[in-house]
């Protein structure tokens, strides 16, 4: 995976001299060259995404395995222990119950002295996960199980920190500083003449880190009764603080504890477009455009699944497909830049922007999931309670390397 990883900053910095190589070819075969270095880049760039990605798939599948066969152990360890437990405790209670010190105490009671025991059972938590017997079948009998976990439809498996470089940091406000304003006195100067003076400020620009977490609530015979509960709440709720994540890296807004996300500091798409058929095709080539106007290339459309079907079923007047075929197994790209489908974003909206440059995220504390069983009256109600949690910011090093808008807008500009 390390080597993996390495393979893919070295192919993004020739991408980053290739870039340079377009911008600066005095002739078309160098363009052309330069061109094909580039896609070639790309490709290779697209097909480790792909390993790193399937690597990443393995390990999590045998986590499950790894997990599946912990939880088997840990539940007939369980059992075995509680059963025990009840045995001797049955034993010794028999014994003390038997005994003629217990009789003798018991009976040194005068009627009306005996006080009973009051157990408290207020503020019981209803929230807690239940299982709910099904209503086709009146059968009470624990069921026989069958080995394949628990079922549910599957969450996004590809998240928005996977476009993004990733990193830890040990404060909870990192800062750094940034450019501010600049004046450029570069020019070309004659002899005896005052050179141009060039300026700079700087500023300090803090990112605070948030917090994504919930809690779960569940009962200690659950995890007795039902096989694979641990590895279900591991991944399912792992995998909705992860679409929460999502949510929070693209649309987040700044405040003094929270960070913008990646649609609100990026900058809005232009309009330069003034045909009168101008397709989807064309506002992304046009945002990928804008990007190159402030000095950076485009590696990723961001696109909602119901916005690239309609790119990809968009036909010519003769019924021929625009883009790529359905039957070309093909990556889908609009001018070499890649398209990547994802629910993250909402429909009829686009991202585009310089991913590898534009901005990181920082992990504070790495997604978790913690059992507890010592929480309020958890003790009382046999409650064990299931934090799932995560800190981390988003560190946006240049907004303008982002361009957001929406479909609907931009093509009715594009058509004025």
């Amino acid at each position: 995976m390390e080597d993996l990883t390495k393979q893919l900053t070295a192919i993004e910095a020739q991408i980053d001299d290739v870039s340079k190589k377009l911008d600066t070819a005095a002739t078309a075969e160098e363009l052309k060259l330069a061109k094909k270095e580039f896609n070639d880049l790309l490709k290779q760039h697209k097909d480790l995404n792909d390993l790193q990605q399937k690597s990443i798939d393995k390990l999590i599948a045998d986590q499950i395995e790894v997990q599946k066969s912990v939880d088997a152990i840990a539940i007939e360890a369980k059992r075995l222990d509680i059963q025990k437990r009840m045995e001797d405790l049955s034993e010794t209670l028999t014994k003390r119950f038997e005994s003629d010190e217990f009789k003798a105490y018991v009976k040194s009671f005068k009627s009306g002295d005996r006080k009973g025991i009051n157990l408290d059972l207020q503020g019981i938590d209803l929230h807690k996960a239940t299982v709910t017997p099904s209503t086709a079948t009146t059968d009470t009998s624990a069921p026989d199980y069958l080995p394949t976990g628990i079922i549910y439809d599957p969450d996004r498996v590809t998240h928005v920190r996977n476009f993004l470089p990733s990193g830890t940091t040990s404060s909870n406000r990192p800062t750094f500083p940034i450019e501010l304003t600049i004046t450029d006195g570069t020019a070309v100067t004659g002899e005896g003449v005052q050179k141009g003076i060039s300026q700079f400020t700087l500023d300090n620009k803090t990112f605070p880190v948030m917090k994504i977490a919930a809690i779960l609530k569940i009962s200690d015979e659950m995890l007795d009764d039902i096989p694979g509960l641990v590895t279900y709440i591991v991944n399912r709720f792992g995998a909705k603080l992860k679409v929460k994540e999502d949510y929070t890296l693209l649309y987040s807004v700044a405040s003094a504890t929270a960070f913008d996300g990646l649609t609100v500091a990026a900058q809005a798409y232009v309009d330069v477009l003034g045909d009168t058929a101008v397709t989807k095709w064309d506002v992304l080539m046009a945002a990928a455009a804008q990007l190159e106007g402030d000095e950076y290339q485009a590696t990723m459309h961001l696109l909602n699944p119901s916005d690239t079907l309609t790119m990809k079923t968009e036909k010519g007047s003769d019924g021929h497909y625009i883009g790529r075929a359905p039957w070309e197994k093909l990556p889908l790209t609009c001018d070499g830049v890649p398209i990547t489908s994802t629910t993250a974003i909402s429909g009829g909206t686009f991202l585009t922007g310089d991913f590898a440059r534009g901005a990181q995220v920082y992990d504070r504390k790495a997604a978790s999931v913690n059992f507890y069983d010592q929480d309020e009256n958890n003790a009382q109600l046999n409650l064990i309670t299931v934090v799932i949690e995560e800190r981390l910011t988003l560190v946006i090093y240049r907004p303008n390397a982002f361009v957001y808008g929406d479909f609907a807008s931009a093509l009715a500009k594009g058509s004025a």
